[in-house]
């Protein structure tokens, strides 16, 4: 097999330099920014495994994994997985447990997501202590303490998921905490406009900077919401216009495709909020560049096939090949083995074919490349079973929507946002669409 020589655009050779190129004294001077870094052909052979083909996959820019895999893959030094998302219990002692396994996660390069939903609202009494309950937000700040002392493996700023169920008692306050109008401020004689500035400063440097907030909804709550009887769904509106939070996650939604309710829900998401978790379980992902399934003008079904399947194949290495932040992360994701195929390139695939972005063409055609990828990861991942053992979790009670007797992975798909390793791979991010592409 001859090994492909990976090839980058210049922008993507900076981000490498600056984030993803190891710095080695014992390294070559590399010729994108004349600094001691590995090249990348060593980068692709260390996160490879050893194999040839999944070399030629990554250096080929096919197929990227995310990028805490690049950063560490074949070094034995921090995770491979991109989130993590863990459940706070409502007790001191569940509260600090999480902000540890918080802290060694992003030690080793790993985002978190947290489920807040049990903790109990501000206020309420603490019995052990006769003391008042600090509620969500507080348990939040302290995770974002975590996070501003700690970033991403060295390599990037911690990013977190906050979540809380919608009928918490304390849904209100988590909706709004991010607001201007919720920083007091002594009375400096500003302009109102300046004011607003000033706090919106504040907010960004001092408030939940590091987090995504979501309100976990249910179908209950949405159908008020259809029907103009939920007032807090205009609430979570109006606040999400001003700041960008909270967002909204379907929890109904995700718990009917919750492929192994014995093991606990689906009550929250990583970092990016693609992926419902179950407690403890991080997330392994990876995205296939649709841009280069187009061959002489044509979408090539046998090349995306042929990517599918050796890409499931290295996503469930990674699994095995991965360090874990703590023995407990481990267990959940050996139990279910879940892994995120997904897309990125989706905008440039379309407009290579003169297909619209905003058109019932193009839904038409991502229905079918997202079936076609599901279809033969999920065949794939059949066959792993029998080669190398079926997923644990389903061993004597697999659920009615797995087709096949054998299955190694409980999931195998997964959209996510696909951020720098799509400046690396030179596509666009993840299935947005581009920005004024043919000009007004």
């Amino acid at each position: 097999m001859t090994k492909i020589i990976p090839q980058f655009t210049p922008t993507a050779q900076t981000v490498l330099c600056k984030r993803y190129l190891r710095h080695l004294d014992t390294s070559k001077e590399c010729p994108y920014c004349h600094q001691k870094h590995e090249t990348p052909e060593e980068m692709f052979e260390r996160c490879s495994f050893g194999r040839e083909d999944y070399y030629n996959l990554l250096a080929s820019l096919d197929f990227l994994p995310n990028s805490p895999t690049l950063f560490n893959g074949g070094t034995e030094q921090g995770t491979l997985s991109g989130c993590f998302k863990f459940n706070v219990a409502d007790s001191m002692e569940g509260i600090m447990e999480v902000a540890r396994k918080a802290a060694f996660t992003m030690k080793f390069g790993g985002g978190t997501g947290f489920c807040l939903s049990d903790v109990r609202p501000y206020g309420k009494l603490i019995r052990s202590t006769h003391g008042k309950a600090c509620g969500p937000i507080s348990v939040l700040e302290t995770y974002q303490a975590v996070a501003k002392m700690i970033t991403q493996g060295g390599k990037r700023e911690g990013a977190q998921m906050g979540m809380i169920h919608c009928e918490h008692e304390d849904v209100q306050r988590f909706i709004h905490c991010k607001d201007p109008e919720t920083v007091d401020m002594p009375d400096f004689k500003l302009a109102p406009e300046q004011t607003r500035q000033v706090k919106r400063w504040i907010i960004e440097k001092y408030g939940l900077s590091t987090f995504n907030l979501s309100v976990a909804c249910t179908d209950a709550f949405m159908g008020r919401a259809k029907a103009g009887n939920e007032p807090l769904f205009n609430e979570i509106c109006e606040s999400a216009w001003k700041t960008g939070d909270p967002g909204i996650y379907f929890i109904d939604t995700s718990e009917r495709t919750n492929l192994t309710p014995w093991l606990g829900k689906l009550d929250g998401t990583n970092a990016c909020g693609e992926v419902p978790a179950l407690d403890n379980e991080p997330c392994n992902l990876g995205s296939i560049n649709l841009s280069h399934m187009i061959v002489d003008g044509i979408f090539d079904c046998d090349k995306l096939t042929q990517t599918v399947r050796l890409a499931t194949d290295y996503l469930d290495e990674v699994i095995d090949q991965n360090f874990y932040p703590d023995e407990v992360i481990e267990k959940a994701a050996k139990l279910t083995r879940k892994i995120g195929l997904g897309v990125m390139g989706w905008a440039d695939t379309l407009a290579l074919l003169h297909i619209h972005y905003d058109t019932q063409e193009a839904v038409d055609f991502g229905i079918q490349v997202m079936c076609a990828i599901q279809n033969v990861s999920h065949l794939r991942s059949a066959e792993l079973g029998v080669e190398k053992g079926n997923c644990p979790a389903f061993i004597g009670r697999a659920p009615e929507q797995v087709l096949t007797k054998d299955r190694r992975n409980a999931t195998t798909t997964c959209i996510a946002p696909a951020g720098t390793i799509s400046v690396l791979a030179s596509c666009s991010s993840g299935i947005e669409p581009h920005y004024n592409l043919e000009g007004t």
